[in-house]
């Protein structure tokens, strides 16, 4: 639920940027964001099925500080906002 970035991840797990690329793409098939923000889009998925948080709160809780940008970044995963998966 908080920002993350490339540089503070691989400085967790005492790696380079390069090198944690690396094993994320051999591992997952994917770089480190797109690893993240699949699994944002998994978590703020199930939280609009599973509860009734509001997307406000959703927002906050995966790790986002707009609702417009996470509204946006859901369509884009989704194909519709976050209000019309959670209705259908």
């Amino acid at each position: 639920s908080e920002r993350v970035t490339l540089e503070r991840i691989s400085g967790e797990m005492f790696l380079s940027v390069p090198h944690l690329e690396r094993i994320c793409r051999k591992s997952y098939g994917c770089g480190v964001i797109a690893l993240i923000n699949k699994r944002r889009f998994e978590r703020a998925s199930s939280y609009l099925l599973a509860t009734q948080l509001t997307v406000g709160e959703i927002t906050e809780t995966v790790g986002f500080e707009e609702v417009s940008n996470f509204s946006a970044f859901f369509r884009r995963h989704a194909g519709v906002s976050p209000r019309n998966y959670r209705n259908r």
